[in-house]
């Protein structure tokens, strides 16, 4: 078993898509240091991408916001002397998000991930293998177009391949920094 506490670089850009109530989003994550490790002399990174389309429930009014996304991830698994862990994991995703106006500064939000998982084009069974996820967070605006906030993600990955199960537990305490391109 390998606990570790590192930090992780995230970056995302999201904007509204060509149709109206619809977003498009991408992401990518990178661990840049790894602060410790339970097993000294192994270390574990971790990298991925994602791209989701979402849409947004127009009867859904203000101050709720309910959205809708599904879209495609990549990760991968960077480990010391390739010990154990996964690479090239893939496939699609569902993530629903529920968003909470609390003031026009402040807004608290909440998600649910859920995506089965495939190893290059090999397609598994999406019961066993498969990436759960929730999360949430608070967004305070500052002045002009930025925006911080805390998040707080949990992760559990589990994935069974040749009579062998690899589970992967990540809970992320984060903060955020937004800045609003355009008007």
């Amino acid at each position: 078993t390998l606990t570790q506490i590192a930090m992780t670089l995230k970056a995302g850009y999201l904007r509204p898509f060509i149709f109206e109530n619809w977003d498009v989003a991408v992401g990518g994550f990178l661990t840049t240091v790894v602060l410790n490790s339970s097993l000294s002399d192994i270390t574990a990174r971790y990298i991925g991408f994602n791209a989701r389309l979402g849409y947004n429930f127009p009867k859904i009014k203000e101050p709720w916001k309910l959205s809708l996304l599904g879209g495609w991830y990549y990760t991968t698994m960077l480990v010391t002397e390739n010990a154990m862990g996964y690479s090239n994991l893939q496939g699609p995703q569902i993530f629903p998000t529920v968003r909470y106006t609390v003031n026009p500064k402040t807004s608290v939000y909440g998600y649910f991930k859920y995506a089965p998982i495939t190893i290059g084009t090999q397609v598994l069974d999406p019961f066993k293998n498969q990436e759960i996820a929730v999360g949430c967070g608070a967004n305070f605006k500052l002045r002009d177009k930025h925006i911080i906030g805390p998040t707080l993600d949990v992760s559990l990955l589990k994935i069974n391949v040749f009579a062998k199960t690899l589970q992967s537990t990540t809970a992320t305490l984060g903060a955020s920094y937004t800045y609003i391109f355009g008007d």
